[in-house]
């Protein structure tokens, strides 16, 4: 019987030790397959048991046998990119792979269905993880109890995406780009996961248009089209506590703003828009009044008193992208609290 690294060595792939660096930063030595740019036409076999990263990056898959990557306890890293040009269906579930990487799902071009499910391992899903595949409709990534990031720009050019299945992780939140990023949208599932409704959330609030945007050729404008959450009445708020146990699509906007507001130890400025006096410079105006506008410069200022975790980057971040969408009056107090450094 051939040993696995003898017969991997016949097929030109190359087996080696990598260092490896896991989602809580600790080290590790992982072995690994590299058989990119082989023109392979099917998974090398046997693979060794303990391998921990799988590289198949630029072949001609065509078929991908999941038994086999089912056999691989300690499978970590698996790199498919510019692959499998006529695969339709694609099920990797129940695979310990703890990230998707940029460029794993990349320029599949025949790929309708994608299921990524019932991962214990995965926490993460990379910018442009899944990019260019013109015929995907639907993407399954459910029940992945440690899934609790995906990149605002994970999905890239996924022109005819349908159905986006994200329940029963532990996101916090969906970002509105990855909405906006997927114009073909009809449904998302978010069920079950704890989100938290503040401004990064507000986009599914009650009274806000899905960001689901199509261009109307005719009239030469951006129409809003909504897309329908499953199971809305299972979509619920876990944070902060004063919203904890709402339906999402029963929350206001105003009140996700606001929770948003007192995480960062805040004053909620008045959202009301001004009217300056022809004869009113808006700096005149802002002295007469006590009153001044939000700039982006006050938020660089009040990023800076901070502690720069990733929550209240992405916060100050949305806080700013509302706040630049008209015109606030803001309270001089919240002035001078966002001005302290």
């Amino acid at each position: 019987i051939m040993r696995p690294a003898l017969a991997l060595l016949q097929s030109h792939c190359l087996l080696y030790i990598k260092p490896w660096f896991s989602p809580d930063s600790v080290y590790h030595e992982a072995p690994t397959v590299d058989c990119n740019n082989l023109l392979l036409t099917k998974l090398p076999l046997p693979i060794p048991l303990n391998t921990h990263t799988l590289r198949l990056q630029s072949n001609l898959l065509s078929v991908l046998d999941t038994a086999v990557l089912h056999g691989l306890p300690n499978l970590t890293d698996l790199d498919l990119s510019q692959n499998l040009p006529g695969l339709k269906f694609l099920d990797l579930n129940k695979n310990r792979i703890k990230l998707i990487e940029t460029g794993d799902f990349k320029d599949m071009l025949n790929l309708k269905e994608l299921g990524l499910n019932n991962m214990e391992e995965l926490v993460s899903i990379d910018k442009a993880s899944l990019d260019n595949l013109p015929e995907l409709t639907k993407l399954e990534i459910t029940n992945n109890p440690r899934l609790s990031y995906v990149h605002p720009q994970a999905f890239v050019r996924l022109s005819r995406l349908e159905s986006l299945m994200l329940n029963s992780n532990s996101l916090s939140a969906l970002h509105q780009n990855i909405m906006l990023s997927l114009p073909s949208l009809q449904e998302v599932s978010l069920h079950s996961n704890p989100l938290r409704c503040d401004c990064l959330f507000h986009w599914a609030a009650r009274d806000t248009s899905h960001p689901r945007i199509e261009r109307d050729t005719q009239m030469k404008a951006q129409v809003a089209r909504v897309v329908r959450f499953i199971q809305p009445e299972a979509t619920l708020c876990s944070a902060p506590p004063e919203l904890r146990a709402r339906r999402v699509r029963e929350v206001s906007s105003g009140e996700m703003s606001a929770s948003s507001f007192k995480k960062l130890s805040v004053p909620q400025p008045i959202f009301k828009p001004l009217e300056f006096p022809k004869s009113d410079s808006k700096q005149t105006w802002g002295k007469k009044h006590q009153h001044r506008l939000l700039t982006q410069a006050d938020i660089i200022v009040a990023v800076g008193a901070l502690k720069k975790t990733p929550d209240i980057m992405d916060l100050f971040q949305c806080i700013l992208s509302m706040l630049n969408a008209k015109t606030h009056r803001v309270p001089s107090h919240y002035k001078s609290l966002i001005s302290q450094t």
